[in-house]
């Protein structure tokens, strides 16, 4: 499978601000820890290869020469897409990828820059994934869950990852967008079954909360989508928050699945910012779960 991944990656160093910039806050130290983290593992998921290595040299000196290459059964690329200099690419350590540098009125527009990435690859490529420049998967297998549900179920449904963050010292997995706000549901027209059940019995639910961060869709699906109006830049006539139809795929026309709670982890995406749950009032609420003051 090769794999494609377009990451939009801001941070406001000139130009106007803007009310709404999530994660981009963060310190520019902290935010450079965390992309940097980010693009690492999602070079490593895409590389070409992976090694085996021998044991330390200290323990075994002929064990330690050995390195095994094998072969992944995923390749691909990474793209950064970025807008003017708003980036902290020049203070990103051990980070390889391709850099696209165009400047848009809004930096919540910087998916539609991706979207061009994709359609200039379409042939090139199997699957097409966007992400924020904080969320990655840890899971080798995510792409390979991808290709299992397209073999079942075609491209008439799109599958969504669910998004966690960790919280505490206790490092406690935190699960967002359940549900997410008014702003950020679209109801897909299009009809389809409220749970889907794969062959290895995982159980995905139809859900009108498409936004994770991150998404990914097949050749068939990119192509069908790049048809649609409205495909390079967004629209009013969008029903969804107008900064966040950017990050929806399919524009939320065609069914969208993400695993249900039986099975929350099937499918997940890391924020690694983390700060949604370590906002203030989430984050009291969590404190008294913790610490069992609140009832569950």
């Amino acid at each position: 499978m090769r794999v494609l991944v377009c990451v939009a990656h801001y941070v406001p160093r000139s130009g106007p601000r803007h009310r709404i910039e999530g994660s981009s806050q963060e310190s520019p130290d902290a935010r450079a820890v965390t992309v940097t983290f980010c693009l690492r593992q999602w070079s490593s998921l895409v590389a070409r290869r992976h090694f085996l290595l021998g044991t330390d040299f200290d323990l075994d000196p002929e064990m330690a020469g050995l390195v095994e290459p094998v072969e992944n059964a995923v390749s691909g690329s990474v793209y950064v897409c970025v807008n003017g200099d708003n980036h902290l690419l020049d203070q990103l350590s051990s980070v390889k990828v391709h850099t696209v540098r165009q400047p848009v009125g809004n930096p919540r527009h910087l998916p539609y820059v991706c979207r061009q990435i994709f359609v200039r690859f379409l042939g090139d490529y199997d699957l097409f994934v966007y992400a924020e420049d904080d969320t990655v998967p840890l899971d080798p297998g995510f792409f390979a869950r991808y290709a299992a549900f397209d073999r079942e179920f075609g491209p008439a449904f799109v599958l969504l990852p669910n998004r966690y963050e960790l919280f505490s010292a206790g490092a406690h997995k935190v699960y967002l967008e359940f549900p997410s706000p008014n702003g950020y549901r679209v109801a897909s027209p299009e009809p389809g079954p409220a749970i889907l059940t794969m062959r290895d019995g995982t159980e995905l639910e139809r859900t009108n909360s498409p936004y994770a961060g991150c998404f990914a869709v097949t050749r068939e699906q990119l192509r069908a989508w790049a048809a649609m109006p409205f495909f390079d830049a967004p629209t009013a006539e969008f029903d969804a928050n107008v900064l966040e139809q950017a990050m929806i795929p399919m524009f939320g026309r065609r069914p969208v699945y993400r695993p249900s709670r039986r099975n929350v982890s099937a499918l997940e995406v890391q924020h690694v910012s983390g700060r949604n749950s370590h906002a203030s009032t989430p984050g009291n609420r969590l404190i008294g779960h913790l610490n069992g003051t609140m009832p569950d």
